[in-house]
């Protein structure tokens, strides 16, 4: 059987034509500004109940479920933090590469795993970076709130991960020590709580480019940002 976000690409289309969506679709009934949010917002349940499965799980099924609880959470306030800035912005994404998700409920391989958290940080990193960070329209308040989400995306999507080995499949060897780094990333686990605080105490300093022409020249602010982002 094969969950598709297509149903959704129909509900928008049909909303554009004068018809109103099942807003249940939507992730958390929220409503949200643009259409491609619309079609995001179902993945993050869709996912997270594909990776994590109680019956099969190496601890006690309430275990997981809490774990699935927190993370729909979690996505729920980014998704509603995306969304207050594509109004502050005005923001009307259409821009539908990588779309739709394809998740196939037969298959929790960890390939799979990893690809499916894999996607959701691609196209939620992707769509703050086109939409929010290339705007001509959001104020650099907005963009640095983008960069923020970005490291919270980045961090979501690793400690999915973590506790995908640590709950769900232990005993997989993607999740020994020595696999978890390149399958999952998370053996340096991401702090965007303690980065912050060591630009602001002065422990790490924030690169601040040379202009020339107009133009920023501090080539190493971009590839710092480039190898986070990655």
């Amino acid at each position: 059987m094969r969950l598709s976000l297509s149903v959704l690409v129909f509900s928008c289309v049909a909303a554009q034509g004068g018809k109103k969506p099942d807003q249940s679709l939507w992730f958390f009934g929220q409503k949200y500004a643009s259409n491609k949010l619309k079609m995001l917002s179902s993945s993050p349940t869709q996912i997270i109940e594909q990776i994590f499965q109680p019956e099969d799980a190496a601890v006690k099924a309430g275990s997981v479920w809490h774990i699935q609880s927190k993370f729909k959470n979690y996505w729920k306030e980014i998704m509603d933090d995306i969304n207050a800035l594509y109004i502050r912005c005005g923001v009307v994404s259409n821009n539908y590469k990588g779309m739709p998700l394809n998740v196939y409920k037969h298959d929790h391989s960890v390939f799979a795993v990893r690809q499916h958290i894999w996607w959701l940080r691609d196209q939620f990193v992707g769509e703050l970076k086109e939409e929010i960070l290339a705007s001509t329209t959001c104020s650099p308040a907005d963009k640095q709130n983008a960069w923020r989400l970005i490291d919270s995306v980045h961090t979501k999507v690793q400690n999915l991960g973590y506790q995908y080995c640590k709950k769900q499949n232990p005993e997989a060897t993607e999740c020994t020590p020595g696999k978890q780094l390149t399958w999952f990333g998370f053996e340096n686990k991401r702090t965007l709580a303690n980065r912050l605080e060591n630009i602001a105490t002065g422990v790490t300093r924030r690169r601040v480019g040379m202009k020339r022409n107009g133009r920023s020249t501090n080539t190493e602010m971009a590839k710092s940002r480039s190898k986070r982002d990655t």
